[in-house]
């Protein structure tokens, strides 16, 4: 736990007694009691002036977090806010491991404190069984408001809650509660019953009571529900919401200051001209490492685009334009001799009023969206632009400016610093999220949050996917969406250099790399049969893994290593002189704003933090001739002198994915080009089908790739497949998987249900000096209509190999009846024999186009049990 800072915090013994101002008075309705259990909580106090003491607890109910695949230690934050809603404090704590203390307390004193609403906000780890409690010296009322989750009501419980201007409807979702709605006259206008979510409508400036008849847990939409003892508390609240000047109304008072700041700029405070880079030219080329700020990827280029571009028009409801102008902040604190724009305070003037114009949708919960979803992987996904922009800004500015901007943005972070959700990548912005606040001037405090949820992510028994080697991705491993983040913590690491991410990358690395071989001319193939999100293998992670920016102390990262081209004087020379025209940019916005100041960018790895890449870097099968591996039994690495094969063997995801699945071959939107399709939307190009046990490769260092897994459709991955009337399909269902490896036969064992069928398909790989062995058995419950069942062998096409058959005593290029061998051979001789135990019927099936490499189908017929070997060519 985190020092206590001693101006503020001591530990309290006192008992906590909610709204006791109001418990004792006949006319008041027994009120909305603590202790308040919900993920977050934002609390409302009505003070009428003097000295007050707020008194702030959590209790645990148990010592432990709930059982999750991943989660955080049982910790909490909270920050207090003055009558002007200016913070004073932010705090973080975690109970600790001692399996004896249940409760924290801590206290706040104002002196003389001006009348008004003060708020304390809070936030728990989620599923962490911690409950919150307030009170205050002298008692005062307060409301309080769930803040993105829902939260538990008791039977009998009822609180008053006021409608702000322009809200005409309020929701409700009752997970067990009940409630029941009166309106101001008093007489009942719905009750929502359990389990269901009910819409009423409501009169704005109004005060509504609510009546839990049911314990359960209730969440909120419609407008900030602020629920409150009686209702002369909950019109003094006046649900939290505030005006500006002429008229505006905001939910925080921060963006009403904000507001008026950008109604007062004038047209000279935002006056400011894009400068020739060709008239710096020297300036730049003293530096070599400039070359990563230039560029249709860099940021100088695009000055003059986003100058004339940025909506300056005061009466334009797009004022300060919503897009992302964080280049802005690099041109404002970049010290070096070849920036032009360094302090100049109308890059300033232009940067804040983009980002204030972003924190005015901020949602009295303090985060983008109401509601009661306290999902925080969509919110986080915008959020690594505005606080890098802090990070360089913040101590870069002056101080009124600075403490506004990070009022503003210091409430997302706040509410979601301590939620981890199924999709790691969007966690990980959180942890970067974070550690910008300190690097910007917020406070230690940032800091050790980073490394606190940066601890937890290393900690196997927290997270137990690093176990293998991954952070999960839908319940499981996926390569591109472990590229973004991965890159999200290398950022981190470059940053803060934490021991834990380190380790933690180290492992990513080292088993992704695991599933990708060269060809050999060097090109790189990946497997994907065990993504449980995308299609792409590792080989097409995002936003490159963030393997440059570790690349200087990782090999597994530097053999990704990209220089970027050009060398840095040949880029400058390209493009000093260069910028997008029109039509340029009509095609290619997304440089200059969408990717502005990504992680990823060359920028980052090429000029903050740059690196000297480790030298000789290889991928893990070419480090040695033999080795095995077993990744936590999920995935399993055979490198044996004339082979590698990689199996995947796991059972992460939860069961009710499931119903994500359909018994089709593949999603609508595949083109068919002859034997081959192709995926042509969107969407289609991204989906993974289905994650699937089974060889995800195999491979040999004169041929290189030839059976690869894929996700892709049912057509590419390694197992038997029944075709069923109807155009329906059937293959081992992964959520019945069963694995075990024998370590003295060194042999593997899958078994699975077919997917919806009566029959169980049982799996023997063994992996020999030489290759492996595969026996396949099926056994049938019952009969099924079935009219066809093959044994799939999915393989890498390549121009310069063919594939034949050997069948009644010759080779061949047409599969068919009695086929006893197959063989892949390239140009050079090499290649990959796969022996059948007795001779059985080939074919070829379809063939799938994707990330720019084809894969065919081998289909050998099976009806009971098949076998067979699959070696080099010697």
């Amino acid at each position: 736990m985190m020092k206590m800072r001693e101006i503020a915090l001591t530990v309290l013994t006192v008992a906590f007694t909610v709204f006791s101002g109001y418990a004792e008075n006949p006319g008041a309705a027994k009120p909305f009691p603590g202790p308040f259990d919900a993920e977050a909580m934002v609390y409302y106090i009505v003070h009428e002036g003097g000295d007050l003491k707020i008194n702030v607890g959590f209790e645990r109910r148990q010592f432990e977090p709930a059982g999750q695949a991943v989660t955080l230690p049982q910790a909490m934050t909270f920050q207090l806010y003055d009558a002007e809603e200016r913070p004073v404090k932010t705090e973080f704590h975690r109970f600790p491991d001692d399996g004896k203390t249940r409760r924290l307390d801590f206290s706040y004193e104002f002196k003389s404190a001006p009348a008004g609403i003060y708020q304390v906000r809070t936030a728990v780890t989620a599923n962490s069984r911690i409950s919150g409690s307030l009170s205050t010296e002298p008692a005062a009322p307060f409301g309080v408001m769930p803040s993105r989750c829902m939260m538990a009501a008791g039977r009998g419980q009822c609180a008053y809650v006021y409608v702000p201007p322009k809200a005409d409807t309020l929701k409700i979702y009752n997970r067990g509660a009940e409630t029941t709605v009166c309106g101001p006259d008093g007489k009942t206008l719905a009750t929502v019953e359990s389990n269901q979510r009910g819409t009423v409508t409501v009169t704005p400036e109004n005060i509504y009571k609510l009546t839990f008849s049911k314990s359960g847990i209730v969440g909120f939409d419609g407008f900030p529900v602020i629920l409150c003892p009686d209702p002369e508390t909950a019109k003094k609240i006046r649900a939290g919401v505030v005006f500006a000047s002429d008229g505006t109304m905001f939910f925080h008072q921060f963006q009403v200051r904000m507001w008026e700041w950008m109604k007062q700029l004038s047209p000279a405070q935002l006056e400011v001209k894009a400068v020739p880079l060709e008239s710096l030219k020297e300036k730049f080329m003293a530096v070599p490492a400039s070359a990563a700020l230039i560029g249709p990827d860099g940021a100088f280029n695009h000055a003059a685009w986003l100058f004339e571009n940025q909506n300056l028009d005061p009466k334009s409801p797009d004022y300060g334009d919503s897009r992302n102008f964080g280049y802005l902040a690099l041109f404002y604190a970049l010290n070096a001799e070849f920036n032009p724009y360094r302090g100049n305070p109308a890059i300033l003037n232009r940067l804040l009023l983009n980002q204030y114009r972003r924190l005015l949708k901020l949602d009295a919960n303090g985060t983008f969206h109401s509601g009661w979803s306290d999902y925080s992987g969509g919110d986080a996904l915008s959020t690594l632009a505005p606080y890098l922009s802090f990070m360089l800004c913040g101590k870069e500015m002056p101080q009124e400016e600075k403490e506004l901007w990070e009022a503003g943005i210091g409430f997302e972070i706040n509410r979601f610093c301590l939620s981890r959700v199924s999709c790691e990548n969007q966690s990980a912005h959180w942890l970067v999220d974070a550690y910008c606040m300190y690097l910007g001037g917020a406070g230690e405090v940032y800091k050790d949050i980073a490394a606190f949820v940066a601890a937890a992510d290393a900690d196997p028994e927290l997270n137990r996917f690093i176990k293998t080697g991954y952070m999960q991705e839908q319940y499981g491993p996926d390569s591109t969406y472990q590229g973004l983040c991965a890159c999200n913590l290398a950022f981190y690491y470059a940053m803060s250099h934490d021991k834990n991410i380190e380790d933690v990358l180290s492992k990513i690395y080292s088993l992704f790399n695991h599933t990708v071989a060269p060809e050999p001319d060097g090109t790189r193939y990946g497997a994907s049969n065990f993504c449980h999100r995308t299609k792409g293998s590792w080989v097409h992670r995002q936003w490159n893994g963030g393997t440059n920016l570790m690349s200087g102390w990782n090999e597994d990262a530097a053999c990704w290593y990209d220089s970027n081209g050009d060398s840095a004087k040949t880029r400058l020379a390209k493009y000093l002189g260069w910028r997008g025209d029109r039509s340029w940019y009509e095609n290619n916005e997304r440089w200059t704003v969408g990717y502005a100041m990504s992680p990823w960018l060359p920028m980052w790895s090429s000029y903050f933090y740059p690196v000297t890449p480790v030298n000789d870097a290889k991928l893990p099968v070419l480090r040695s001739d033999r080795f095995f591996r077993d990744f936590n039994g999920e995935f399993y690495c055979d490198r044996e002198p004339d082979s590698y094969t990689v199996v995947y063997a796991g059972k992460t995801s939860y069961d009710w994915r499931k119903n994500a699945y359909s018994q089709v071959p593949f999603g609508k939107d595949w083109k068919k080009d002859g034997d081959t399709y192709t995926p042509v939307s969107a969407a289609e190009k991204k989906a993974g089908w289905c994650p699937t046990q089974g060889i995800a490769l195999f491979w040999t260092p004169g041929y290189g790739n030839c059976i690869i897994g894929k996700n892709w459709n049912v057509y590419t991955g390694q197992f038997v497949r029944a075709d069923l009337p109807g155009g329906k399909v059937s293959w081992p269902d992964y959520w019945t998987g069963a694995c075990s490896y024998d370590k003295a036969k060194k042999v593997l064992s899958i078994s699975n249900r077919m997917w919806n069928l009566p029959m169980t398909s049982e799996r023997k790989i063994g992996f020999l000096d030489n290759g492996i062995s595969v026996t396949v058995k099926l056994t049938r419950e019952k009969p099924s209509e079935i009219q066809k069942t093959v044994e799939q062998i999915p393989y890498l096409k390549k121009a310069d190999a063919k594939v034949e058959f050997f069948r009644s005593g010759k080779w061949s290029a047409e599969p068919g009846a009695d086929t006893g061998k197959i063989r892949f051979v390239n140009s050079a001789g090499k290649g990959v024999l796969v022996t059948l135990a007795e001779p059985t019927v080939s074919s070829f099936g379809p063939s799938t186009a994707h990330f720019e490499h084809t894969m065919g189908l081998i289909e050998l017929g099976i009806r009971d049990s098949l076998s067979y070997r699959i070696a080099a060519i010697r």
